[in-house]
């Protein structure tokens, strides 16, 4: 597990590309999977840490290397893996805890 301490700056972005998913995900969403919009919201928040701690730990990783990933494409749902890096797919999972 990795515990991820936000920069107060990178809300703002973090923020919006959440809720531009969001519209996203709102016009694809079928009835079964609503959950609401406090929820799908938390739910795509989530989503968006896991998938930034993801990317950001694997850039970290020594070398010339660069994961490949769709982060910044809000126009559809990923599918598959949130990040590929040096052949092997990643699925990120996150939980968001109060301290």
């Amino acid at each position: 597990m990795r515990v991820v301490h936000l920069k107060p700056q990178y809300l703002v972005g973090l923020g919006a590309i959440a809720g531009r998913r969001k519209f996203t995900g709102d016009q694809l969403r079928g009835r079964h999977q609503d959950r609401g919009d406090e929820v799908n919201l938390s739910n795509d928040i989530s989503g968006l840490l896991g998938e930034w701690a993801l990317i950001t730990g694997l850039e970290q990783v020594p070398g010339v290397e660069r994961p490949e990933h769709d982060f910044w494409d809000c126009g559809k749902p990923i599918k598959g893996a949130d990040a590929r890096f040096r052949g092997v797919g990643y699925d990120a999972k996150s939980l968001i805890m109060a301290e």
